[in-house]
């Protein structure tokens, strides 16, 4: 695998279409956020196993070190790429865990014969929001009323000097999570450079006046654009010290209010599939399970042992 850096500069881009392709053809993007940002980057850090046909790629493999994804194109699917992608990237990395978005049979098929085993699953879920459009229509002084917070906070959306105190906050909130976790102030940057960034999308409950030590923002709803009619709902956190206060509650119906307002029909979201707690509580603000990404691994893989 090489980084993009010690390739022809245009790949990037190229990489970018062919992701897109094959997301349009599966209905399932391929890569996740942090592979698409890595080929935004002017000088991509992470690695890639590219094949080409000609001067057009029609298959590549990302890995940051630890995890990996890899997508071939429609056309070019059943000649055995998908495990040369995969070969490539446990030469070079050989604990490098490998997500499958969507577990479509191909790719299943691919890690399977690779020795690779499922050990976790990220949930897609979906939510109708015609109830909550409804509700606005019947009764807005209801939903209103719903959406207020407790009278030491306020609930806005992101502005400029917010940062530090969500990046405390993010890592407060999600301190055992893999990959949330990761989002430190350079990893925020980046995701607000995002085409789909938009500050008011980002609603922060704010501690008015928060004692010395105590965090300036107890927890946050961040949507993003997703499909046409769907906004996702990237990602809620709520700090430690304000858990248990049905803060969560407020922040996931102030999304979905956001949501509809913003002219979306549905909300959809992922979660670990292992988290009961989270799981159950989306399914009581209406969401069901679509469908799963699953993540494999080698018997050598820290995580299996």
């Amino acid at each position: 695998m090489n980084s993009l850096s010690e390739l022809d500069p245009i790949i990037a881009t190229r990489l970018s279409t062919l992701a897109d392709e094959i997301a349009q053809h599966d209905g399932i993007p391929p890569f996740g956020a942090t592979a698409l940002a890595d080929l935004r980057r002017p000088a991509p850090r992470d690695s890639y196993a590219v094949l080409m046909e000609g001067e057009d790629p029609v298959g590549f493999a990302w890995c940051d070190g630890t995890s990996a994804e890899f997508g071939v194109h429609p056309d070019h699917r059943g000649k055995g790429l998908g495990a040369l992608l995969l070969k490539a990237v446990h030469q070079r990395y050989p604990e490098a865990a490998v997500w499958a978005h969507g577990n479509l049979p191909g790719a299943e098929a691919v890690a399977r014969a690779a020795g690779l085993k499922p050990v976790r699953e990220l949930w897609f879920m979906e939510a109708d929001l015609s109830p909550i459009e409804r509700q606005l229509e019947q009764d807005p002084d209801r939903v209103t009323a719903s959406l207020q917070p407790p009278a030491s906070m306020v609930l806005r959306g992101f502005r400029e000097g917010d940062e530090d105190a969500w990046v405390e906050t993010n890592a407060a909130a999600f301190a055992d999570h893999p990959e949330q976790s990761q989002v430190d102030a350079a990893a925020f940057a980046e995701l607000r450079e995002e085409k789909w960034w938009q500050p008011h999308l980002l609603r922060i409950l704010e501690v008015k006046n928060p004692q010395p030590g105590e965090p300036r923002i107890a927890g946050f709803v961040w949507l993003k654009p997703s499909k046409p009619g769907a906004m996702e709902i990237f990602v809620v956190g709520v700090h430690p010290n304000y858990q248990g206060q049905g803060i969560g509650g407020l922040l996931m119906r102030e999304a979905m209010t956001t949501a509809v307002n913003m002219g979306a029909a549905r909300a959809v979201l992922y979660v670990d599939g292992a988290d009961e707690i989270a799981t159950h509580t989306y399914e009581r603000q209406g969401f069901v399970h679509k469908g799963a990404d699953v993540q494999y691994v080698g018997a050598t893989s820290p995580a299996t042992n």
